[in-house]
């Protein structure tokens, strides 16, 4: 971006700043871009949003409010309208609508709706409710009591309830998402499983770096061989038992098993991801697509996300991502 003042290409600048929503101060990662002749600074759209996006963010985690993608899902998982969430949870005949759109509830209707996540806690809230006739409530409760009797494996039971926070880029796990992004690199590259953990992070974290929020909701553990998805092998378990990858084992002479990924059955599902992150995919493919599982090692070991969380194998909080140097 060029100076207004100089027509010079400014620097980018990339600095911890406090900045203010409803009242509190959160501390982000501010974007900007600074003239060196005379000391402005000038933020882009793109900049601009990422600012935003982060006190929002921090402002949703600080309160366990959902996120806009959270609140759309708890809403379709019931099969009810926007109109109709609002009047079981008691709010403005439009105002669920308006947090589906991107405007961030008060701390009261953010816990109504995080309750709401829970089948048992909505089937006592329509019990409750006022405004919606037997029929529609019939039918609501069927719905309710099929989740109800969804039974899930322990480590996806726990994961998919995790608060959005810093540790899962400020998003709420999505399986079918995360599936696919499995699915995405296992039909391009065909990896080992080793790379296929560090293709994952590099794309969960570059989606952080460029827009403030993750694109899985998946955490990320520093462990020996680089970064990892939390509960990794369970996650790729469960994409071959949907029939969304095969893992070849491959025995080399010195005795070692590599296990390499293939993709089978349906084709990665595009519908699933927006267009910024389908952008990200793409670039995190074309940056390793040449890479070998040593090398990508190499290029881990080298973040700082890796370097400081490595020795207490911790979570890699997300705002690591702005300090990546290999993406």
């Amino acid at each position: 971006m060029k100076s207004p003042f100089t027509g010079k290409e400014m620097k980018l600048v990339v600095e911890k700043r406090t900045q203010q929503f409803r009242k509190e101060d959160f501390e982000i990662y501010f974007h900007c871009y600074q003239c060196e002749d005379t000391g402005e600074q000038f933020e882009t759209q793109e900049q601009s949003e990422l600012n935003y996006n982060q006190v929002i963010n921090l402002f949703r985690a600080k309160y366990q409010i959902p996120s806009t993608e959270e609140i759309i899902q708890i809403r379709k998982k019931y099969g009810v309208s926007a109109k109709m969430m609002s009047q079981i949870l008691g709010f403005g005949v439009n105002m669920y609508s308006k947090y589906e759109s991107g405007e961030v509830p008060s701390v009261s209707n953010g816990t109504s709706i995080r309750m709401a996540q829970n089948p048992s806690a909505l089937e006592s809230l329509l019990g409750r409710c006022l405004d919606l006739d037997e029929d529609k409530k019939a039918g609501i409760l069927k719905r309710i009591q099929k989740l109800k009797d969804i039974r899930k494996d322990e480590w996806l039971s726990r994961i998919s309830t995790e608060i959005p926070t810093l540790n899962n880029g400020f998003r709420a796990f999505n399986l079918e998402k995360f599936q696919n992004m499995i699915k995405y690199f296992a039909e391009r590259l065909s990896p080992f499983k080793v790379k296929m953990n560090k293709l994952l992070f590099y794309a969960d974290f570059e989606c952080f770096r460029r827009f403030g929020v993750g694109m899985s909701g998946v955490e990320y553990q520093a462990i020996k061989m680089g970064p990892v998805p939390h509960y990794y092998q369970s996650q790729f378990d469960l994409a071959q038992r949907n029939g969304m990858i095969e893992i070849d084992e491959i025995l080399y002479s010195n005795g070692m098993v590599g296990e390499k990924f293939e993709s089978v059955g349906d084709k990665f599902n595009t519908d699933l991801f927006s267009k910024n992150e389908l952008d990200v995919l793409e670039h995190i493919l074309d940056l390793f697509k040449d890479t070998s599982t040593h090398e990508i090692i190499d290029i881990s070991h080298k973040e700082t996300a890796w370097i400081e969380c490595e020795k207490e194998r911790n979570l890699i909080p997300y705002s690591y991502a702005f300090e990546l140097i290999n993406s």
